[in-house]
């Protein structure tokens, strides 16, 4: 599930007071859930980060879907490894399917079926959601996780679903009564926006993200209990823009994985989205499937030691398990995010495997598979 505007500032403890993300955070016990402490966005903004994650290519500026119609199933595309391994494939958006062309594209890329705002409205006006069950993004969060779990209360066949959700997007309409019925409080809210100096809230904001945490933690509770070998991964497209300070704050994203059956073994305590297709390719396919991917994954169902050294890539950032580097030749520790100038001995090969990175990326989708000498 990629969430809206979802970055990793929301899990501040800070923030516990009103409980803002306390359905997501119950789901980390380390046990059944866990969040990667450290963890980047692929890129800025959401088309082109739901371009990235889709494909499994490093951002490069070029976009995507509007090229879908030439384009061909990536080797790197998570849909297109899921239904290789005998998973059938559908992705959800709350939107319209032609917003950046993102139906098309996303059927080009693997996405067996699409849904989006025709069937989204007609499921809303059938179960009788109070209006306005939309704004100019498309319907409410809670509307599209309904019917995601309805869609398939029925299913048999091994599935991959990729949800998009749209609600936490200025402008900020979702009505009070929706936050209210969830039994969230509207002066709890205006009483904490007053107190938080910076960054400034407005009170609807923290109830419209605060409703939306209780709808996601409700739709994986009740798909859990309908299938309870399912495997569930949340993220953002991208943090919260204005509520960030810093170059590492305005890239970092939540990564929460849960399953209420499958035991899993974190590999590694910082990654990006990159590394999200090959976790759960690694996790819910047999033995000695072969995929392709530029990241690693982050779980296992073995127990194993984290690598001391493991390198990641994420939009404008190169990572290994203590230490961040920009493209600007900033070092940042991890975790208390001190920056220092980089050394060239170190960054130098940091940056050059950023550069192959997305040098391969527009290879592959601009000429294919096969590099001419």
């Amino acid at each position: 599930m990629v969430a809206e505007s979802l970055g990793s500032f929301a899990f501040d403890k800070k923030y516990d007071e009103i409980g803002l993300v306390s359905g997501m955070k119950s789901l980390i016990d380390n046990q059944k859930g866990f969040m990667i402490p450290h963890f980047f966005e692929n890129a800025h903004g959401t088309i082109w980060s739901i371009e990235t994650q889709i494909a499994g290519l490093y951002y490069t500026g070029v976009r995507l879907s509007f090229q879908s119609a030439r384009l061909k199933e990536l080797p790197t595309a998570i849909a297109s490894n899921m239904k290789r391994a005998g998973y059938r494939t559908e992705f959800y958006y709350g939107g319209s399917q032609s917003w950046q062309n993102i139906g098309n594209y996303a059927r080009s890329q693997g996405f067996e079926k699409v849904n989006g705002l025709g069937v989204l409205e007609d499921f809303a006006l059938r179960e009788k959601y109070p209006l306005p069950y939309k704004n100019v993004w498309g319907v409410w969060d809670g509307i599209l996780l309904d019917f995601v779990a309805e869609n398939n209360a029925s299913i048999k066949e091994p599935s991959f679903h990729m949800i998009l959700t749209t609600s936490f997007h200025g402008p900020m309409n979702l009505p009070w009564e929706y936050i209210q019925a969830m039994g969230g409080k509207k002066e709890e809210f205006e009483n904490f926006a007053s107190k938080i100096s910076s960054p400034k809230w407005e009170a609807l904001e923290l109830g419209t993200l605060w409703w939306i945490d209780k709808k996601i933690t409700s739709f994986i509770h009740k798909v859990s209990k309908q299938y309870p070998d399912s495997l569930f991964v949340i993220t953002g497209d991208h943090t919260h823009y204005g509520y960030t300070q810093g170059v590492l704050s305005n890239r970092e994203v939540p990564m929460i994985i849960y399953s209420p059956s499958l035991k899993i073994y974190p590999l590694s305590t910082a990654g990006s989205q990159l590394d999200i297709a090959p976790t759960l390719l690694n996790l819910s396919t047999p033995k000695g499937f072969v995929y392709y991917s530029f990241g690693k994954p982050l779980f296992s169902t073995t127990p194993s030691k984290m690598p001391k050294e493991r390198i990641y890539n994420a939009f404008e950032l190169v990572g290994s398990e203590g230490v961040v580097y920009t493209q600007h030749k900033e070092c940042i520790s991890l975790p208390q995010k001190q920056i220092s100038q980089a050394q060239d001995e170190t960054f130098t090969p940091f940056l050059k495997r950023l550069k192959e990175g997305r040098a391969l990326s527009w290879y592959l989708f601009s000429k294919g598979c096969k590099i001419k000498k």
